[in-house]
C-alpha cells in the first residue's frame, strides 16, 4: 500500500453564449465524473451550458485557477469561451493540466493544440477511461494502480508534478504537443466502452447559477426520452470519426438504469 498524491480536479461545461436552450446536466461530464470517483478521484462540476456572463468572469468567480487540472467539455458553439477560460487559468496557473474533449474537440484535436497553447492535451471521443488514465498518471487516488489493493492518498498541491508528463503523452485516445516541440503526438483510438452498464451511474453534482429544471424531456423519433447532453453528439462524433450510425446510446443507458431503480 502506498502513499500517492490526488490532484484537485474540475470538469466545465463551458457557456454557448445564449440561454434559451433545453437545460440539462451535462451527462457526458457526470458519467467521467462518478468514473473517477468510483476509482478515488473526486473531482468538481461546473455548469456553465447557458449562462450569458462573460467566460473569464466566470472563471475567476468560481475560482477555476485553484485546480491541478481542468477539463472542458466542448461543442462548436463553446468553444470560444472554453479557450477564453482556459487562457485565464494558464496564466495564473502555468502548472495546470488543461484536457478539452467532446465532439468539437476531437474532431479538431490537432488544430487545436498547434493553434492554443493554453491546451495541454485533447481526450478523443468517449472520455471515462483516457481521463481515469491521466489522473493516475499524475500519480495519485485510492486505487492509483487499479489493482484494488487500496492505495492510501493525500490531498497535496501538485505544484511542480504536474509537469512531468512524459508518462502520459502515451495515453490511448489523446493527442498531445511532442515535448521536443517537432509536432504533435496523436496515440491510437481508444475502442468505445462496449457495456454502458459497467459505467457507474452518472450521478455527479453540478455548480450551476441557473438551476435545473426537476426533469427535463424531449421527442425524438415518437418516443419521449430523458433529456441529455452526451448521446446525440457522441453518436455524431463517431459519423465524423468511423462513419457509424448516430446512437443515443447515453440518454438510453440514463434511462433502462433509472427505470429499474423504480422497480
Amino acid at each position: 500500500m502506498g502513499t500517492l498524491t490526488r490532484p484537485a480536479i474540475a470538469f466545465v461545461n463551458p457557456s454557448v453564449g445564449f440561454s434559451d436552450r433545453r437545460k440539462s446536466k451535462p451527462i457526458g461530464l457526470a458519467y467521467i465524473m462518478a468514473y473517477l470517483e468510483k476509482a478515488g478521484f473526486p473531482s468538481s462540476g461546473f455548469d456553465f451550458g447557458d449562462s450569458e456572463d462573460d467566460a473569464v468572469e466566470l472563471a475567476a468567480h468560481y475560482g477555476l485557477d485553484r485546480f491541478d487540472v481542468v477539463g472542458f467539455s466542448v461543442y462548436n458553439e463553446s468553444f470560444r469561451a472554453a479557450i477564453a477560460m482556459a487562457e485565464w487559468i494558464k496564466n495564473r496557473r502555468p502548472e495546470c493540466l488543461i484536457v478539452l474533449g467532446g465532439p468539437h474537440a476531437t474532431a479538431v484535436h490537432e488544430h487545436i493544440l498547434r493553434r492554443y497553447p493554453c491546451v495541454d492535451v485533447v481526450v478523443r471521443r468517449e472520455g471515462e477511461e483516457a481521463m481515469l488514465d491521466l489522473v493516475r498518471g499524475l500519480g495519485a487516488g485510492a486505487d492509483a494502480d487499479g489493482d484494488g489493493d487500496g492505495d492510501r492518498y493525500v490531498d497535496v498541491d501538485v505544484d511542480g508534478g504536474v509537469d512531468d508528463r512524459a508518462g502520459l503523452t502515451g495515453i490511448k485516445g489523446t493527442t498531445w504537443r511532442a515535448p521536443d516541440g517537432g509536432g504533435l503526438l496523436v496515440n491510437e483510438d481508444r475502442d468505445f466502452v462496449p457495456d454502458l452498464d459497467q459505467i457507474p451511474f452518472p450521478d455527479a453534482e453540478f455548480t450551476s447559477h441557473s438551476g435545473y429544471p426537476d426533469l427535463t424531456y424531449y421527442r425524438s423519433h415518437g418516443r419521449t426520452r430523458p433529456g441529455g447532453g452526451r448521446g446525440r453528439p457522441t453518436g455524431l462524433v463517431r459519423d465524423l470519426v468511423r462513419g457509424g450510425p448516430r446512437t443515443d446510446r447515453r440518454g438510453l443507458a440514463v434511462a433502462r438504469r433509472a427505470a429499474s431503480r423504480r422497480r
